[in-house]
């Protein structure tokens, strides 16, 4: 693979990484709305309403089902939400810690503060594959991801202002990692070109700048002018 292509590639990744934040973002955030409304529905006067029991007698149907400590207080509820069913669990002071839910995108898990407000931690399976993201303190603000995605695992490292900074992955063409700047536009990577160490620098318009590389007959540096056309390389 050529440094073009590397970069081609390297561009899509960070696309689709764009893409995909999005994507779980939104969906953990209508999760939680719809586990709130379905508490505030359900659960503030939870009633098991007996669908049917089958011939067995140990079988035991319901909507919902509570479950209260020594004290009365509700620490567990097992209840439906619009999408599928949803297991959520209280500390003693009533706020939800956790929540293990299914939707339409698949299964997650959802760990929360300890004010029960904003997520921190949340695990997802989706059709192209698992993702794991860290929350910063606002619990909207994702900060790191690690996903695989149609089988290649990459790790995700975001900024304040929800900018992937740091990009690391591991496709059929080998590792690489790489850097962005405030505009999410590549400055650095590093990675394998044609299974060869590469080091690949950029400018502010993501026009490769230098490149320092070793080939089987040994290192090379190349430099290139602002419009990515190479001016000066050792060895000649």
């Amino acid at each position: 693979m050529t440094i073009d292509e590397r970069l081609e590639s390297l561009e899509s990744q960070l696309s689709a990484v764009k893409t995909h934040h999005r994507l779980l973002l939104a969906v953990a955030t209508i999760a939680a709305i719809s586990l709130g409304v379905a508490w505030m529905l359900d659960g503030s006067t939870p009633v098991a309403m007996a669908k049917g029991v089958s011939n067995t007698k140990k079988v035991v149907r319901a909507n919902s089902f509570i479950l209260e400590d020594k004290k009365g207080k509700v620490r567990a509820v097992l209840n439906m939400i619009n999408d599928g069913p949803a297991l959520l669990l209280f500390d003693e002071r009533g706020n939800t810690r956790a929540s293990l839910y299914m939707n339409k995108t698949g299964p997650a898990l959802q760990l929360l503060d300890e004010n029960g407000e904003n997520i921190q931690v949340g695990i997802n399976v989706f059709k192209d594959g698992p993702a794991l993201l860290l929350h910063g303190e606002k619990g909207g603000d994702i900060r790191a991801m690690l996903n695989v995605k149609n089988g290649v695992p990459a790790l995700s490292l975001f900024d304040n202002n929800d900018k992937v900074r740091t990009f690391i992955k591991v496709d059929k063409d080998g590792p690489s990692l790489s850097f962005s700047g405030e505009s999410s536009n590549i400055l650095s990577v590093l990675g394998l070109i044609e299974n060869r160490p590469a080091l690949l620098l950029f400018d502010d318009n993501s026009k490769i700048r230098a490149a320092l590389n070793v080939k089987l007959e040994g290192p090379e540096m190349s430099l290139f002018d602002g419009y990515g056309k190479k001016i000066w390389w050792t060895p000649h």
